[in-house]
C-alpha cells in the first residue's frame, strides 16, 4: 500500500516546493520507511493543505555532506541550516519531485485530522485523497 504523510511547512517554503524550486525538505527525523508522497500543510497564516509532492528519496548525512547536497535547493542560509540541526551532527531530508498545487486550500479536517502535526504524521489510508 502506498504511504502518505501530512507535513507542516512554513508557507514560504511550501510555495517553493510547489513551484518545483525547493527539492529538499529538511527534517530532524524521518519515517522508518520511505513514504510515497507528502501532503503539504502550509502553516499560519494559510493554515490549510495546499498541495502534494512525491517523495523520491530520504537522506541522512553528516551535516557538512548534507549542506553540500542541499544548499542550492533547500532555500535556507548556512546559519539557518546549522541553527535548525543544532546540536545534532547529522541531518535528514526528503528529496521531492512532481509537486502539485491544489486549486484552492483544503481544510485539515478534510483529512480526518483536528490539528496539523508539529512536523509530520502518516495519514490514514482512507484520507489519502487529494
Amino acid at each position: 500500500m502506498p504511504k502518505t504523510i501530512l507535513i507542516s511547512i512554513h508557507p514560504k517554503y511550501a510555495k517553493k516546493i510547489l513551484t518545483g524550486e525547493k527539492t529538499y525538505e529538511l527534517r530532524r527525523r524521518l519515517p522508518m520507511k520511505k513514504p510515497d508522497r507528502m501532503v503539504i500543510y502550509a502553516t499560519a497564516p494559510i493554515s490549510a493543505v495546499i498541495g502534494t509532492a512525491e517523495i523520491a528519496d530520504m537522506i541522512d548525512l553528516p551535516l557538512t555532506e548534507l549542506w553540500k547536497r542541499v544548499r542550492k535547493s533547500a532555500f535556507v542560509t548556512l546559519d539557518e541550516f546549522h541553527g535548525y540541526f543544532q546540536p545534532h551532527d547529522r541531518g535528514k531530508a526528503f528529496v521531492l519531485r512532481n509537486p502539485v498545487r491544489f486549486p484552492s486550500p483544503i481544510p485539515i479536517t478534510e483529512y480526518g485530522l483536528k490539528h496539523a502535526p508539529l512536523s509530520w504524521q502518516y495519514l490514514p489510508e482512507e484520507s489519502n485523497a487529494g
